[in-house]
């Protein structure tokens, strides 16, 4: 009964796009999304009677977790059958062709829907399945539920897992992370990936000087300090003005403060 109850939770699933097709222009919409929870959480309760809308989210996570670890095994596979004529990896995962739907889904970059009561940031990032890092625990807590239960296949699946551990998973992605660094690009209303700032060009002699100077500054007492900052505010300042010449020379009156003059 539960497998049966599983499999139909799965189809309810596949029926509401709004849930998991990210180019759906429902994705957004919370009323829609509600109300296919509703659906979802009705039909868990036949195996778990206090299910809510936070177990079905659960629930999905550890589904589409173990489906990705088993796509991620079938595709390595081929590739290395390509290669050297190994056969290709069988998976064991007994709902592995129910979820191919969402095959197309675990790289595409979501689509931002404007129209309605806004844009759901939030929910669009993970609120129904959080794609940025995998739910190791909770596929852990769910695998006995959902992986097939006989002995050879529990077998196969523990070496499959052992040449996976092996081996790293494919290198065209990059490493999960819980936090993605994201910019808008409203021309098509879609989330990319940021790339890497450009490096600084190197400093200039102004921006060399500058440090020359602070670092001087530094080995002065806190008076010479406030003072040498004084004269040279009084520097750049009359540079500004176009005040400066090379008949420009500091004063040290003994009556007064030194000051820059400008003898002519």
């Amino acid at each position: 009964m539960e497998r049966r109850v599983i499999q139909e939770f799965i189809e309810i699933y596949r029926s509401e796009p709004s849930l998991w097709k990210v180019r759906s222009s429902h994705y957004n919409n919370k009323a829609i999304k509600n109300v296919a929870y509703r659906r979802m959480v009705a039909k868990l309760r036949e195996i778990y009677p206090n299910a809510d809308v936070e177990m079905v989210k659960r629930k999905i996570n550890a589904l589409r977790t173990n489906y990705r670890k088993e796509l991620r095994k079938v595709e390595k596979s081929k590739e290395m059958n390509r290669r050297t004529g190994e056969p290709v990896y069988v998976p064991s995962l007994w709902y592995f062709e129910l979820f191919h739907f969402i095959a197309d889904q675990e790289s595409e970059p979501p689509i931002i829907d404007v129209t309605g009561d806004g844009v759901d940031v939030q929910g669009m990032l993970g609120v129904d399945f959080d794609e940025n890092y995998e739910r190791d625990e909770m596929s852990d807590e769910f695998d006995e539920e959902f992986q097939a239960s006989s002995p050879d296949s529990q077998k196969t699946s523990s070496q499959n897992m052992l040449q996976m551990s092996c081996f790293p998973q494919n290198n065209h992605q990059p490493p999960f992370k819980k936090h993605r660094n994201l910019s808008y690009k409203s021309s098509d209303d879609q989330w990319y990936m940021k790339s890497e700032p450009p490096p600084s060009p190197p400093p200039d002699g102004q921006e060399v000087f500058g440090r020359y100077v602070a670092s001087k500054l530094r080995e002065m007492d806190k008076a010479s300090q406030m003072l040498s900052e004084r004269l040279i505010a009084e520097v750049l300042f009359r540079g500004q003005m176009g005040l400066l010449s090379r008949n420009t020379c500091l004063s040290d009156d003994q009556q007064q403060p030194p000051t820059v003059k400008v003898e002519d």
